[in-house]
């Protein structure tokens, strides 16, 4: 706990974002289709990077979201 009672230093609010990242040979001209070399998943958003970056740096940090399935 922190002096003032409270369980954190910092919360974020903000949505949750995927970030997929392809990683290709070079980068392509036009109307060129390159086959990925290798493909990472990370979570992403400005909210979420921003408290992983406070936590990384020693605040207790936590981060309130909505998430729900993709609509089609």
């Amino acid at each position: 706990m922190t002096e003032d009672g409270l369980g954190f230093d910092v919360v974020g609010l903000g949505a949750a974002t995927v970030d997929l990242i392809h990683v290709v040979e070079a980068l392509p001209g036009e109307e060129l289709v390159q086959r990925a070399v290798a493909t990472e998943i990370q979570g992403g958003g400005p909210v979420a990077t921003a408290m992983v970056t406070l936590a990384r740096l020693g605040a207790r940090a936590v981060s309130y979201t909505h998430l729900r399935a993709h609509e089609t």
